[in-house]
């Protein structure tokens, strides 16, 4: 009679842990910049137009006489203005400058809208599109008109949208500081354009900020690593491109659509997202 077996040992099952990541979010870079004048109406309109792409970034100011506007330089020389600062130069002064020419004849007459211009088109659900709005501040903007213009941005933001549904963000931290004190909730991003220098960690720490946002050309894997061990905030990455480098815009991109990164700020919003999909 021959000897029972054993039993054979069960064999440990590996469970294989898929780490799942959100998707890359497509913001139009000014709008739909690739296709119209920089943070114009058009290029905004436009921008909400677009399929799957999930905001537009846009560049704020405040003009001499208190309005805010929609515009990116620090003065109006790009587009044949006066040198003078933003902040310097009043709204009628501004409001005559035709900034499509620039881009084309097809473009001629656009100028640079007021804030109020761009939020009346936004979508009565704006969760479904994320503002992101960037405060441009002026070196000649400093202590109290700083507070003034931040506080005339909140209040004008809150008389269209609840203004925690907006992203917003700057390379000046100062005004960020400001913008959480109204609220913890309060959606940040800080800006910076030198990743290698690691004061941006303990800001975006301090201010709970949602995002760290970055060019392109810095979102290098040890930064990636640097953020997604240390930091609950997502990265985007916004582009250095001029409108009128498609095809390098759309390589990079290529590229960074494989990173642990959240967002990408694009002058072609549609054109990447079709690479996703």
């Amino acid at each position: 009679m021959s000897e029972p077996k054993a039993p054979k040992k069960s064999k440990k099952v590996q469970k294989k842990v898929t780490i799942v990541r959100p998707p890359v979010q497509i913001f139009g870079h000014r709008g739909n910049s690739g296709y119209f004048p920089e943070n114009s109406i058009k290029a905004f309109k436009s921008c909400l137009e677009l399929t799957g792409v999930a905001g537009a970034e846009i560049d704020v100011q405040m003009t001499r006489d208190g309005e805010v506007i929609v515009y990116h330089d620090e003065d109006l020389t790009r587009f044949g203005g006066p040198k003078a600062k933003i902040p310097t130069t009043s709204w009628a002064e501004i409001k005559k400058i035709d900034i499509g020419t620039y881009y084309g004849p097809e473009s001629a007459g656009t100028t640079v809208p007021l804030l109020d211009d761009l939020m009346a088109l936004l979508p009565e659900n704006s969760q479904d599109f994320l503002l992101n709005i960037e405060l441009k501040i002026s070196p000649v903007l400093k202590g109290e008109n700083l507070k003034t213009f931040v506080h005339r941005l909140y209040t004008q933001v809150d008389s269209w949208v609840d203004p925690k549904k907006i992203l917003f963000s700057s390379f000046n931290w100062d005004c960020l500081d400001i913008l959480r004190h109204y609220s913890s909730e309060m959606r940040l991003g800080v800006l910076t354009d030198q990743p290698d220098e690691r004061g941006w960690i303990s800001k975006v720490k301090q201010l709970n900020a949602e995002f760290i946002i970055v060019p392109m050309s810095k979102c290098d894997p040890e930064f990636i690593a640097i953020v997604t061990d240390d930091l609950e905030a997502g990265i985007i990455a916004y582009t250095e491109f001029d409108y009128k480098l498609k095809e390098e815009e759309l390589e990079m991109c290529r590229t960074l659509l494989n990173s642990n990164i959240r967002g990408l700020i694009v002058n072609y919003p549609q054109d990447v997202f079709n690479l996703i999909s």
